[in-house]
């Protein structure tokens, strides 16, 4: 005999669960099968205990089906229409921020590149004013010093032609002197007399070769110091060009980083690039924040996980809320199937909903 198929005959029949268990109880060790009898027709109204229980089963079987379709019907678990709608609201919700953070990297990038090329014109036109500077001092000091060479030449060859004269004026009166003293001795003629004239002569010879050889050395000294000067500002003019070219590379070279840093600098010339100090104080009232290239890179990748975590909040808030109205939908559904079949009432909602 099955003690719950008669409980729940005996509520069906009005009892309610204590009351039918209090009556079994009431009865003592043959309570069971007293009540039986009664409600279930015992053995003689030839009703099967067995078919009997059965049925109460198929009863609370269709019962507990219509439960599960009624709470099946509430949605718990996200669509994949859903999960799409929270996907595209998670991006529209991240977005504006990484617009903005994203606009302000390419802004610092593109600042930095601005800047960067700016210092690149500064240091061709710093070592270009440099150089000019100095090879213009040499050229003046070069021309200087072949000038002075002119003027020291000019000065031997000046000094040394009136030294000549002087002397050959001088020796021509020693000679003048000397025939006019020879012939009062009516010697002029006499071997003594030309001997006397022939040492004059190569007295005057020796002196005026002894002014060109001074003069000659003079000219020399003064040619090898100008050489000398002229030789170490050639190789200063060429400390200067190989500076310059190990600064800036060749002229080929030099003019392509101009034009291409002029093109990002958004100048049309050198000459139109301010001045360090300007661009000093410039960039002191407008301070940025430096980025790499990569940065841009790193922000999408941040930018995709911010819109996963939101999605995934967004979500959880939407189960949280369907979770919450889930639990009262639960137990309306109940009470209403329990007030429908009131003598399984009680079997409701003691195993179906401890059981959900």
């Amino acid at each position: 005999m099955d003690r719950e198929a008669l409980i729940q005959e005996m509520m069906r029949r009005g009892h309610t669960r204590s009351s039918a268990e209090g009556a079994i109880a009431g009865r003592g060790s043959d309570g069971l099968s007293y009540y039986w009898n009664e409600y279930m027709g015992g053995g003689s109204s030839g009703v099967d205990p067995n078919a009997a229980a059965e049925q109460l089963k198929q009863e609370l079987a269709a019962v507990i089906s219509e439960i599960d379709e009624k709470l099946s019907a509430i949605p718990l678990a996200l669509t994949d229409e859903e999960l799409d709608t929270f996907l595209q609201k998670a991006i529209e919700q991240v977005k504006p921020y990484y617009e903005k953070k994203r606009a302000e990297i390419e802004k610092s990038i593109e600042t930095g590149k601005i800047r960067s090329a700016e210092d690149v014109l500064a240091i061709i036109r710093k070592v270009r004013d440099e150089a000019t500077a100095l090879l213009s001092k040499y050229d003046i000091e070069k021309a200087e010093t072949e000038e002075q060479l002119a003027d020291t030449l000019a000065e031997i060859t000046s000094r040394t032609k009136e030294e000549l004269d002087f002397k050959k004026n001088d020796f021509k009166t020693r000679i003048d002197n000397a025939k006019q003293g020879l012939v009062q001795k009516q010697t002029l003629t006499s071997g003594i007399g030309q001997k006397e004239l022939k040492d004059i002569r190569e007295r005057q010879a020796m002196e005026e070769a002894e002014i060109s050889r001074a003069a000659g050395y003079q000219t020399g000294e003064a040619e090898r110091k100008a050489k000398f000067d002229l030789q170490t500002i050639a190789l200063a003019r060429k400390s200067v060009e190989d500076e310059r070219l190990r600064q800036l590379g060749t002229p080929e070279q030099e003019a392509a980083t101009t034009a291409s840093a002029l093109q990002t600098a958004g100048l049309s010339s050198l000459g139109a690039l301010p001045s360090e100090e300007q661009m000093a104080l410039s960039r002191a009232q407008n301070p940025y924040t430096a980025y790499k290239p990569e940065a841009l890179t790193d922000l999408t990748e941040e930018q995709k996980r911010a819109v996963e975590s939101r999605k995934l909040e967004l979500q959880a808030d939407e189960l949280a809320i369907r979770q919450a109205q889930y639990e009262p939908q639960k137990r309306k559904i109940l009470a209403e199937q329990a007030k429908e079949h009131a003598n399984l009432s009680d079997y409701i909602y003691g195993s179906y909903s401890a059981a959900i």
